[in-house]
């Protein structure tokens, strides 16, 4: 054979084995750690998701996870979106801390305004109402 393509050949060889290392094996590690992670999830725990919302886990299943997002509030998501346990000072904030106000507590008027106008009796009160004979709401 050709000295060259002995060469070419070593070469997409070695981009193999460069690319298994580099690019798969990590990803294989960082898979397993997640797999991990989540088998030693228990009710109870806090948890991050990839979204970045922390909430406390209530059940988990083999492919869906129910979150409380506040009490009384649940959501249930995509098991793998859950990231990781939070640890203890992961967490600036704390729900029960002076920081958050109810929202009966706000002090601002949320009713000003356009949205102030809107009569849920009277269809033509809102902005995408059918006038003209075409649709006028967002995203149609």
């Amino acid at each position: 054979m050709d000295a060259n393509l002995m060469t070419t050949i070593a070469m997409i060889a070695l981009m193999f084995v460069a690319f298994y290392f580099l690019i798969l094996r990590p990803q294989k590690k960082r898979q397993e750690q997640q797999r991990k992670t989540l088998n030693a999830l228990e009710p109870g725990a806090r948890v991050l998701t990839s979204t970045g919302v922390y909430a406390k886990l209530l059940r988990i299943g083999e492919k869906q996870a129910v979150l409380e997002l506040s009490p009384g509030h649940e959501m249930t998501i995509v098991k793998h979106a859950i990231v990781r346990a939070v640890q203890p000072g992961d967490e600036d904030l704390e729900m029960e801390s002076e920081d958050f106000h109810d929202a009966d507590d706000a002090s601002h008027d949320v009713t000003s305004g356009e949205a102030a106008d809107y009569d849920p009796e009277n269809r033509d009160s809102f902005p995408w109402a059918d006038r003209d004979g075409e649709s006028h709401k967002p995203g149609a």
